[in-house]
């Protein structure tokens, strides 16, 4: 059983039993853990803002609308605001993330700019 009392290592642990639940599909714990994160980073004194931009990747892999998705997508690219060594590799995903979901929505041009920011991060 994990324990909550180093918010920093519960973090990284919900993020990676995410990853993990994707994996397989499961969506129902998926579901849970973006509400555990979404309670954790209420306000701003918990968390990072990698932690924050992965919850809204999280919630944008589970929308069904792709406006929706788009919205999020950016909304996590926002959280970050300079690109680190730290940070580029989810820079990178959220613009591939981000990318794919312009195809999908058959927005070709900005599907190939951000798709092209993922290989790149600037």
């Amino acid at each position: 059983m994990m324990e909550k009392d180093d918010l920093t290592k519960y973090l990284l642990f919900l993020e990676d039993v995410f990853l993990y639940m994707e994996k397989y599909r499961y969506r129902k714990g998926m579901k849970e853990i973006i509400l555990e994160m979404k309670q954790l980073l209420k306000g701003n004194e918990n968390g990072s803002a990698t932690d924050r931009a992965l919850l809204l990747d999280y919630q944008a892999c589970m929308e069904t609308k792709p406006e929706k998705a788009i919205k999020l997508e950016k909304e996590a690219l926002a959280q970050i605001k300079e690109i680190t060594e730290d940070n580029a590799h989810l820079v990178s995903n959220l613009h591939a993330n981000l990318g794919g979901l312009y195809r999908m929505n058959d927005q070709a041009e900005l599907a190939k700019e951000h798709m092209e920011k993922g290989y790149l991060p600037a």
